[in-house]
């Protein structure tokens, strides 16, 4: 349970979304570009009980303070920075730890290298991706006794 306090708030992002709004980038912008034009920051994190794309358990109070001030910077490019901002979890891998990204499935999901989205890399589905939020969501195993479940991260600008 300690590790998943540490490992939420880097994730993801779901406020009331449903999945309807699979592809809410704003006209005129790519997705790339939503997604590159500025840090995000943890807003919300949980589990999705039902698949559904919204939280249906709100973690985000248990999710340590130093871990909630943490950002994630996408480029362009493919690379990213995860910054854990001012307050830091450990002196040790340092204040920004380096990632790459790119889009799968036809931009509804994002591939992320290491450990840069609460904790965790892999392939995340876009649950909303706007200028100003986006919620993310991925299967995963955490610790007992939780186990397998669907996290989801909400994110904003």
């Amino acid at each position: 349970m300690k590790k998943l306090l540490y490992i939420l708030p880097v994730l993801f992002l779901s406020v009331g979304c449903d999945n309807d709004d699979d592809d809410d980038t704003p006209s005129g912008s790519t997705k790339t570009q939503t997604l590159t034009q500025s840090s995000w920051k943890l807003e919300t994190a949980g589990i999705d009980q039902d698949k559904n794309g919204t939280m249906d358990i709100d973690l985000s109070s248990q999710i340590n303070p130093c871990v909630k001030d943490n950002t994630l910077k996408f480029e362009a490019n493919g690379s990213g920075i995860a910054n854990e901002g001012p307050t830091m979890c450990a002196s040790s891998p340092g204040q920004t730890t380096n990632f790459t990204w790119s889009f799968a499935s036809n931009e509804t999901a994002l591939n992320v290298t290491g450990n840069a989205v609460l904790g965790y890399g892999g392939q995340y589905k876009i649950v909303t991706l706007t200028d100003t939020r986006m919620s993310l969501s991925k299967d995963t195993t955490l610790p007992a006794p939780l186990g397998s479940q669907t996290l989801v991260a909400n994110f904003i600008h």
